[in-house]
């Protein structure tokens, strides 16, 4: 079966970001159940291949020249906002963006059309094959992109398109929260990780720390997420951290520092100048988060809200321990894990109490957990997504 995956942001290399890790990760796995498998995004390359899967990048000819001009010819979530929202109302603006994503994937023969977005979904028909739409941004992050109102004006949009599109979510709580806001079923199909492409072991490669430590002593923190501090929470990080330096010799690595956001990394560097940790921080961006969450001590996720969790699944995984903020998808995740430590959402004294337990205990087990990470493996392998998606394809096809 032909199946085309499909986002209208970039797919880049190096891919940051839960929904390009999701996309490249389930492709593979398709991949291996027998599908022939390809990615439509946002990018002014036309064809690249990233461990394997065939990328095709598309930029309608009418953007070509504001991507390129305005943008330095990076697809960001910027470019399609200027693009499509600019001086527009809400629902102008959602019908630029689902007619864009139309001319992207509408351009590619497939049995099924996998769009990461309910948007995209709005000229689904007009595809003539069955499509699935499967939503990776909440109510916040919605409208966090592309403005206050846009959550609401992209319900009454997927109400009146009467589309035969099937709609999923990542969490059972979106899937229940999104059916009663779109007032249609939406299925919950639980996403995972690689295990592939995370092996496990029980140690930590103490070696690879010289590239972030000082000396054997300096407790290394990993915060995972692409750099979106009003987001991803990554000034509790600091804050909490400077505040644990006066009891313990801490390193910080920001891993999400992609090239579109080097404003607001500039920016964040700029505000926290001052600070006693300032000059512990690394910021980095990685294809190869596996060696990465072999090299840290712990893992830090101060979401303030997320519509799944991809980063804290890799590091539960790899059994690292892991100190997240209680959002309803991290709970629904992570929680009966021993290596799970939740801390009261943007409550900067509670995450510093839990960080302050976990860097005082941790070190006991050798900031590892085995058997905790067996037991989250087996419930958490993105091979079971494709599984269940390829059921659903064929009962569609």
């Amino acid at each position: 079966m032909r199946i085309c995956l499909h986002t209208y942001y970039e797919v880049a290399n190096p891919y940051i970001g839960g929904t390009q890790t999701l996309l490249i990760k389930l492709a593979k796995e398709l991949k291996l159940i027998g599908h022939e498998v390809f990615i439509v995004c946002s990018n002014l390359c036309p064809h690249y291949i990233i461990e394997g899967v065939d990328i095709y990048g598309v930029i309608p000819e009418k953007y070509v020249d504001l991507l390129r001009k305005e943008f330095n010819g990076i697809p960001s979530s910027k470019f399609l906002k200027k693009a499509m929202f600019d001086g527009e109302n809400k629902e102008l603006a959602l019908m630029n963006l689902a007619g864009y994503a139309f001319d992207q994937v509408s351009r590619f023969k497939a049995d099924i059309y996998h769009l990461n977005s309910y948007v995209a979904s709005i000229f689904a028909d007009e595809l003539h094959a069955p499509v699935v739409a499967y939503h990776h941004e909440n109510e916040e992050e919605f409208d966090g992109l592309w403005g206050r109102g846009s959550f609401d004006e992209l319900i009454n949009q997927i109400k009146t398109a009467h589309c035969k599109t099937m709609l999923f979510a990542a969490s059972h709580h979106y899937a229940e929260h999104f059916s009663k806001l779109f007032e249609t079923y939406i299925q919950a199909v639980h996403l995972g990780i690689s295990l592939n492409d995370m092996p496990f072991s029980n140690t930590v490669k103490y070696s690879e720390l010289t590239s972030f430590g000082r000396n054997d002593t300096s407790v290394i923190i990993l915060v995972p997420s692409r750099f979106n501090v009003k987001q991803k929470g990554q000034d509790l990080a600091i804050n909490a951290c400077e505040k644990l330096l006066e009891k313990y010799d801490i390193e910080i690595v920001f891993s999400g520092a992609k090239n579109s956001l080097q404003t607001e990394l500039e920016v964040f560097r700029e505000k926290y100048k001052n600070l006693k940790i300032a000059n512990r921080l690394h910021f980095i961006a990685v294809n190869n988060m596996h060696d990465l969450y072999e090299s840290v001590h712990i893992v830090l996720s101060p979401e303030r809200y997320c519509s799944y969790g991809l980063s804290i699944s890799e590091a539960l995984a790899m059994g690292v321990p892991t100190v997240l903020s209680d959002i309803p998808t991290y709970v629904e995740i992570a929680s009966g894990y021993r290596h799970a430590f939740f801390f009261h959402n943007d409550n900067l004294d509670d995450l510093i109490s839990k960080l302050d337990n976990v860097v005082l205990t941790a070190s006991q087990y050798n900031f590892r957990n085995n058997e905790a990470a067996i037991e989250f493996r087996m419930n958490n392998d993105i091979r079971n997504t494709a599984m269940v998606f390829s059921k659903i394809y064929k009962q569609l096809f």
